[in-house]
């Protein structure tokens, strides 16, 4: 069985997660690089522009960490400084994943107002990435579902699983988001009893 620490980002196939859960992680290396690139960057003599779309990589990736080590307030202003970057870029990739980070945060505050901006937000940006598309499901049935349209809810969180089996049919599994959509669907049967 794979133990999720990632909390559903990045989405990551089975096979992968197994390899990354054996390896470990450690917080205070990730830090330090962290730190080192963020001082390339600064010394860079290049083109500014063209190392935007690099520091805006390098703000999302730090805005995801600093969500894992359970520090919100920093890691939202990584990743909305890297979502204004990015739609300025007409970035869609990365913005796509900034969104996900601020769901995965107002999901953790209980923000339902703001999930569901940032689920539709993200919807409309995957353009036409099935996963992403799948996340951004979720994230509105679970908003849905918080503001009391159950329904609502469970037709997207019931969309989210049908993409994610077609993705599995088509070899690329993500158990881990499976049963995240599935135990939001159980949360749902149990609020609303």
């Amino acid at each position: 069985l794979v133990r999720s620490r990632c909390e559903g980002f990045p989405p990551i196939q089975d096979g992968i997660l197994k390899k990354v859960e054996q390896i470990g992680t450690w917080t205070k290396e990730i830090d330090r690089l962290t730190v080192q690139i963020q001082a390339l960057f600064n010394r860079s003599a290049g083109d500014r522009i063209s190392l935007r779309p690099l520091e805006s990589r390098l703000q999302t990736l730090t805005g995801f960490h600093w969500l894992w080590t359970g520090d919100l307030e920093r890691g939202k202003r990584h990743l909305t400084k890297a979502l204004e970057e990015c739609q300025e870029r007409r970035d869609s990739a990365l913005a796509t994943e900034c969104l996900h980070g601020l769901c995965l945060l107002t999901i953790r505050t209980g923000d339902e107002d703001l999930l569901g901006h940032y689920g539709e937000d993200m919807e409309r940006s995957c353009e036409g990435d099935q996963l992403n598309r799948s996340i951004a499901l979720r994230m509105k049935g679970v908003a849905m579902a918080r503001k009391g349209s159950i329904e609502e809810g469970r037709k997207n969180l019931s969309l989210s699983l049908e993409i994610l089996e077609d993705l599995r049919n088509l070899g690329q599994r993500y158990s881990s988001l499976s049963a995240m959509v599935e135990s939001s669907m159980g949360k749902i049967a149990l609020d609303s009893e």
